[in-house]
């Protein structure tokens, strides 16, 4: 007989995040990525929108911290799994946009205001 464990409540769905107009959300996602920028190889980057997106690394430093973390996991990924981990943007991940929004709308109106007016001010 198999035991398992109590199951996690699943998180309701995230509110829409309507306090928020189009332009304000690019500059907040865009202010994300530029936070948490997108890890590549140096060899991968070619223009210039790509430099504004991506941080790249030299392929040999990339290289030696992929063996480098996978050598200190139980379970590591794959190198490919490890870079694309690296490679990903927050804006892209449906789950962390979900979490910002369900976070944004815990804030107080007025400071979602105030939040509001700073990233248009930045539009």
């Amino acid at each position: 007989m198999t035991v398992t464990g109590p199951s996690p409540t699943p998180l309701p769905p995230a509110p829409p995040g309507n306090f928020f107009d189009a332009t304000q959300w690019t500059v907040l996602t865009a202010l994300i990525d530029a936070i948490i920028p997108s890890i590549v190889p140096a060899s991968t980057v070619v223009g210039s929108d790509d430099k504004k997106t991506h941080r790249g690394i030299d392929d040999g430093q990339l290289e030696h911290v992929t063996a480098q973390v996978r050598s200190t996991m139980v379970s590591p990924p794959s190198p490919e799994l490890f870079k694309a981990y690296l490679e990903e943007r927050p804006s892209t991940n449906p789950a962390l946009m979900e979490a910002l929004r369900r976070t944004l709308s815990t804030v107080p109106a007025s400071s979602r205001r105030k939040l509001g007016g700073a990233l248009t001010s930045l539009s």
